[in-house]
């Protein structure tokens, strides 16, 4: 990567094989929004998207139902690789998460706004939510008249988001080297975990 920006619309740091400035491309330009109820009450894993966990079985985040299956009739499916947008605000997503569907098939609640990439990475488009670079526009179109702890935008304003699109070979560069050093991250984790437990019974070892 290099620290040099020559162009006004790209990023600080960048690979130097990459040249020229990224195109902007409106959300609703690249994706769709994905509106299918659940009418039939179909009996799939109820998901929810976390602050902090992204998109996960609600009866493991909750660690319980907190639905019945006779209102599920107005829940909308998710597919795999579809994102999901919780207007909830939390300190760890001050304008709501955008999270990646990685789980399953299921169903979510009618509050969440579910959109479907036609075009580009889609792991480039989930390590750009993971950033804040899109939390501005959304604070200059939401009305925060209605709930304090739910932004309210319209659906005109959400799929007019302007959303980064360079080339799709330096979308996928970029997402590979996140995902490595994620990986990395998980490694050392694991590596830190056993050590911990090893301490642990050495202590116990060197105290009678």
């Amino acid at each position: 990567m290099t620290g040099k920006q020559t162009y006004k619309n790209t990023p600080r740091l960048r690979f130097p094989e990459f040249q020229g400035e990224w195109e902007v491309k409106r959300l609703r330009e690249i994706a769709i929004r994905v509106n299918h109820r659940n009418k039939d009450n179909q009996s799939l894993p109820v998901l929810t998207n976390s602050a902090s966990g992204g998109i996960v079985s609600q009866q493991e985040y909750f660690d319980r139902e907190i639905v019945t299956k006779e209102n599920l009739t107005n829940y909308s499916i998710v597919d795999v690789n579809d994102f999901v947008y919780n207007p909830r605000i939390s300190t760890a997503a001050p304008v709501g998460p955008i999270s990646r569907n990685n789980l399953c098939i299921g169903i979510m609640s009618p509050l969440y706004t579910i959109f479907r990439f036609t075009a580009g990475c889609f792991d480039f488009f989930e390590q750009y939510f993971k950033t804040g670079c899109w939390h501005q526009y959304l604070k200059d179109k939401a009305n925060f008249g209605a709930r304090f702890d739910r932004m309210n935008i319209t659906s005109e304003d959400f799929f007019n988001m302007p959303i980064p699109f360079p080339s799709l070979e330096e979308q996928q560069k970029i997402a590979q080297s996140i995902f490595e050093l994620d990986e990395l991250i998980k490694a050392s984790n694991e590596k830190l975990e056993l050590l911990k437990a090893h301490k642990k019974g050495l202590m116990q070892q060197l105290f009678p």
